[in-house]
């Protein structure tokens, strides 16, 4: 699983394969310490990619504009 800091919020990467083919992009955003946030899960329902690489990188786009939204709700 790969994991990536972003604005000190922690990315852990773990798209899945799917039966029928191609991968589902998701992540997990880790909050930072002391925060409230704990993790959050990050993947859309129905968005595939068709390689694992793209999936990851879609996932930490997703993740990375999610934890954007959530620093400008502050």
């Amino acid at each position: 699983m790969e994991t990536i800091l972003y604005k000190s919020y922690l990315i852990r990467v773990d798209s899945q394969a799917l039966r029928s083919g191609g991968w589902r992009p998701r992540a997990w955003v880790v909050s930072p310490r002391g925060s409230r946030g704990g993790q959050q899960s990050v993947f859309p329902q129905t968005e595939t990619r068709p390689t694992l690489q793209q999936a990851n990188q879609y996932a930490i786009e997703l993740a990375k504009k999610w934890i954007d939204e959530q620093s400008r709700e502050r």
